[in-house]
């Protein structure tokens, strides 16, 4: 069970509206568990250490005095913070599923994070190698483990998850700030889809198609170096905005982001 505890003394409605975005789907799933607790007695509050990490200093006390540019801001960094907090937590609650309990993982796993333009992008995903795990094979990547024209769980073991906490332009598509499981479709002609699913916290295979919240283009390049392990990256972009990258082998598919204001 994951407990969230924070406890205010004063301005508990700063948290009042964290909640998760609408187009989060936890598969029917009954979170059951206490995000956070609220105590308002005297002038100040802090924040107390997660139950489950290292201890923290307390939160900065409001003064009377403070300007409202400096409140502003402490108020929006205290919230992107929370909420972020919520997301992962509901990824982390969906992913303790009983079907993710009976399976096994067989490959390496990382997270990828970047902050553009004011909001934080993240991804989690399984890393497999080209070889194969039991018989230490080298196989075939492109076409081959991962086929053309059907969906992929981009990565190994449960479903790729991504965070973002603001709102995300990919083309002519709008994600919504919130959490997401992400696949991809790669085609032997030479284009590719990322796709962002609503619903959370399943195993990589079977591929749920059927709660899309979007399909973007992704673009094919080839690669300098040739990569033995699969590997994602979210970079800014140096044209603006960011970039999410697919790396195997010598191939490179990425997918450019701005993000909405």
């Amino acid at each position: 069970m994951i407990n969230l505890r924070l406890k205010m003394r004063k301005a508990p409605s700063l948290f009042s509206d964290a909640l998760l975005p609408r187009s989060c789907n936890l598969g029917g799933q009954r979170p059951s568990f206490e995000i956070f607790t609220v105590e308002h007695a005297g002038s100040a509050f802090k924040n107390r250490a997660l139950q489950t990490g290292p201890s923290r200093p307390a939160a900065p006390r409001f003064h009377p005095q403070l300007s409202h540019t400096k409140h502003h801001s402490l108020h929006t960094d205290l919230m992107k913070t929370f909420s972020s907090l919520l997301l992962l937590g509901a990824v982390l609650l969906a992913g303790a599923s009983p079907l993710q309990a009976q399976q096994k993982r067989v490959s390496p796993h990382e997270t990828v994070s970047a902050v553009v333009d004011g909001s934080r992008v993240t991804i989690s995903y399984g890393r497999p190698y080209s070889k194969d795990p039991k018989s230490g094979e080298v196989r075939k990547i492109w076409g081959g483990l991962v086929p053309f024209g059907r969906a992929w769980r981009m990565g190994a073991d449960e479903a790729t998850s991504l965070i973002t906490q603001q709102p995300l332009m990919i083309g002519e598509a709008t994600i919504p700030a919130g959490a997401y499981t992400l696949y991809f479709v790669p085609n032997e002609d030479g284009t590719a889809k990322l796709a962002f699913s609503s619903v959370l916290g399943a195993w990589g295979v079977p591929v749920n198609e059927k709660n899309d919240v979007t399909r973007v283009d992704a673009k094919k390049e080839s690669g300098e170096k040739d990569f033995d392990q699969f590997t994602v990256a979210v970079e800014k972009n140096a044209s603006g905005g960011g970039v999410i990258k697919l790396m195997w082998e010598k191939t490179v598919y990425s997918v450019p982001f701005s993000v909405k204001k």
